[in-house]
């Protein structure tokens, strides 16, 4: 579950950084574009996720190793995880109690099922206008508690993008930092 994605106080970081994300990414031929940026909660629980499947490759079948990762919370870098902890929880009833900062308000519990994202529709950026299931871009998004949004792609403006602040003007989870990561796993299927 991602809580951070649009916090301006958690810019987007080069894909370079996260080894584990680097190495699967030459290691199947992916063209990830220099200097590309990536929402950093995002990136890092791509790069644990990885990182463990890496660890394993020779021990167990693919298929077994990322479905018990899926099931598995993740470790990640301290701030970068739900809540700003040290760790990323996998998607399920009652997770989004990590995400309340105001534990005295029952309101919360509601406010937080209604804003975190379970699925979305497929997107994509530098000249992937194809992988839009909706020309010209958004996303139909749906959320923990059921209901269903319509979210506009904001490209970055002119010159921001693969910049720190590619995703201003963007509302999570259709961010153009999120849509050059997605563009790696498109590249091997077009």
């Amino acid at each position: 579950m991602f809580d951070l994605l649009q916090r301006p106080y958690i810019p987007p970081r080069e894909v370079t950084t996260f080894s584990s994300l680097s190495a699967v990414s030459s290691t199947f031929g992916w063209a990830v574009p220099d200097q590309g940026m990536v929402a950093a909660q995002f990136a890092e629980c791509l790069n644990a996720v990885f990182g463990i499947i890496l660890a394993r490759i020779g021990d167990t079948p693919g298929g077994i190793v990322l479905r018990e990762v899926t099931n598995d919370d993740l470790d990640v870098e301290p701030g970068l995880g739900n809540g700003g902890g040290d760790t990323i929880y996998r998607l399920k009833e009652g997770n989004e109690r990590f995400m309340i900062t105001d534990v005295n308000n029952p309101q919360t519990s509601a406010m937080a099922q209604s804003t975190l994202f379970t699925m979305m529709d497929q997107f994509g950026n530098t000249g992937a206008i194809n992988f839009f299931n909706h020309v010209p871009g958004g996303c139909n998004v749906l959320f923990m508690d059921g209901h269903v949004d319509w979210i506009p792609y904001v490209p970055p403006a002119p010159g921001q993008d693969n910049t720190v602040s590619m995703d201003l003007g963007a509302k999570q989870p259709v961010l153009p930092s999120i849509a050059g990561i997605i563009g790696l796993f498109n590249s091997l299927y077009s």
